[in-house]
């Protein structure tokens, strides 16, 4: 199933570098939790990074668990993709606190938290951000949870969004832009 024509997500951050990328298992770390590799990416931000909604949905939770920390949990609207109804689900993970409670509204590029390094599972302040595909059948939301990563995906290909600047500097249409 190809999400990219029916999903397109703005990065979470302002600045956005990723430390570790979706499946990387450098050490046995994620063996031990029974998974094949890392379930998300994780992104360089120091404590109180504002950390953004990459697309339109609703905030189904925020709050704090004991594996993750802090976090945030976005659904989108449900989507016909190839004739399957489909949702994502975002996690955010490790954060210092949350803008969104439950059943919230969340546009793309709204504020629903901020970063830091809470949780048992992290060395350092960073957003770590994982995505979850739901599909309809039979009348019932379901997950792939066998697939190696409790359900989670690559969101990278994901990551087509770009917000269209109307002619920022004020230029006109023949000036000519020298680049040295």
């Amino acid at each position: 199933m190809n999400l990219i024509p029916y999903f397109k997500l703005s990065q979470p951050l302002e600045y956005v570098f990723v430390t570790q990328v979706f499946g990387e298992n450098a050490t046995s770390f994620y063996a031990s939790m029974g998974l094949k590799g890392h379930s998300g990416l994780d992104y360089r931000a120091v404590t109180g990074t504002p950390c953004f909604a990459v697309i339109d949905g609703t905030c189904t939770s925020s709050g704090q668990d004991s594996h993750g920390g802090r976090f945030v949990k976005l659904m989108t609207d449900q989507v016909d993709v190839e004739g399957i109804q489909v949702k994502l689900e975002f996690l955010y993970y490790h954060l210092q606190d949350w803008s969104v409670l439950a059943g919230e509204r969340v546009y793309r590029g709204q504020s629903v938290g901020i970063t830091d390094n809470t949780g048992r599972l992290t060395t350092a302040p960073h957003l770590h951000l994982e995505m979850r595909v739901f599909y309809l059948e039979g009348g019932i939301w379901k997950l792939d949870i066998n697939n190696g990563y409790r359900g989670c995906l690559n969101p990278e290909p994901l990551f087509t969004y770009q917000p269209i600047m109307e002619n920022p500097y004020g230029l006109q249409e023949n000036t000519l832009i020298q680049l040295t």
